[in-house]
């Protein structure tokens, strides 16, 4: 059985079991624009790690506050440097984010990211492991992590967004800085549909939930299975534990110049 908010005592996180077996869950940390820190990833691979079927039929992923999330806490990477330069912490606390992000990929049910305000960096690797993504249409999309002197290692994200948008308009907007609109997100295959935001709830239910709910759970999870396997056979599969190494050195290497 799946546990609520308050039976994980949960701190970032609402959790919301409804009765059809769809379980709500909230990256609930507004007043940080829900950043991606060790607590919330604890709490994530927690939750994600009860999911079972039969309890659950599916996973709705979502962002309390203005912003779905504006990525991860970078002022938390550097002082788990800082306090261990060795650089162990902060390779396990990239790592967990890697974790975290395959097990919403290889959930035996559908995931849903519902997706509003602004989605940056991080936020938008872990929206990506769903495998239905919904923008509002007044969703803005940023990778900015060569602007603020970072590799775009975060989770091993990269792979699996140059699968969907093609290296071409990664590799631009990666090094443009360029925001973009949840249209534009939208024929990048980032996302499968962009609603106004009055509308995503009820888009949610009646284009997707409801004919998943119908479907067999054994078939929806056997077939989940096939995906993940067949797209972790492509080049690039099992790059993500290097990338966190990567990402290390760079703030090791960032933590050493002083700013600019």
């Amino acid at each position: 059985m799946i546990p609520n908010s308050s039976m994980y005592d949960c701190k970032t996180l609402l959790v919301r079991l409804d009765e059809k077996k769809v379980l709500h869950v909230t990256l609930d940390a507004p007043d940080t624009g829900n950043a991606l820190d060790d607590a919330m990833l604890d709490e994530l691979l927690a939750v994600l790690h009860a999911v079972r079927l039969p309890d659950v039929r599916a996973v709705v992923l979502s962002g309390a506050g203005d912003d779905f999330c504006r990525g991860a806490d970078r002022d938390e990477m550097r002082e788990t440097l800082g306090s261990d330069p060795s650089g162990a912490g902060t390779t396990a606390l990239i790592d967990k984010a890697r974790r975290v992000c395959e097990a919403l990929e290889t959930l035996p049910v559908p995931t849903i990211a519902r997706l509003h305000g602004r989605v940056i960096g991080a936020g938008l690797v872990l929206a990506v492991n769903c495998d239905l993504r919904i923008a509002a249409d007044t969703t803005s999309f940023w990778m900015p992590e060569l602007m603020v002197r970072l590799v775009p290692a975060w989770a091993g994200g990269l792979g699996r967004l140059i699968e969907l948008a093609g290296e071409a308009a990664i590799v631009e907007l990666l090094l443009t800085g360029t925001e973009f609109s949840a249209l534009t997100a939208r024929k990048l295959n980032l996302v499968q549909r962009v609603e106004v935001v009055q509308e995503i709830d009820r888009a949610i239910t009646e284009k997707w939930l409801t004919p998943v709910l119908r479907r067999k759970p054994q078939a929806v999870a056997l077939t989940k299975r096939l995906i993940v396997a067949n797209r972790r056979t492509r080049a690039g599969a099992g790059t993500s534990l290097l990338d966190a190494y990567l990402l290390t050195e760079q703030l090791r290497g960032i933590s050493g110049q002083g700013s600019d």
